[in-house]
């Protein structure tokens, strides 16, 4: 993510190549397989919460996975936690 507009980018480990994957204002990242999952801050009714999206790692194939209002991610091993 970058620091300043929360958008989701790749990069080589060492810094360089920065890529844009989504311009989604992302919170709350996790990852499980090829999947990045995360609160869209761009997509909201209440201030401070967001939709739960997920996108393939190579910016592939982003779905909106709920439209209820998310405040809270995480995900342990196949199981995950939305509040």
């Amino acid at each position: 993510m970058s620091g300043n507009d929360g958008q989701l980018y790749k990069m080589t480990m060492g810094g360089t190549d920065k890529i844009k994957i989504c311009g989604d204002k992302v919170r709350f990242l996790n990852t499980h397989k090829d999947w990045l999952y995360y609160i869209n801050l761009s997509d909201w009714e209440v201030p401070g919460r967001g939709k739960l999206y997920r996108i393939k790692i190579d910016g592939t194939r982003r779905e909106k996975l709920t439209d209820e209002d998310c405040e809270y991610l995480t995900i342990v091993g196949d199981w995950g936690r939305i509040i």
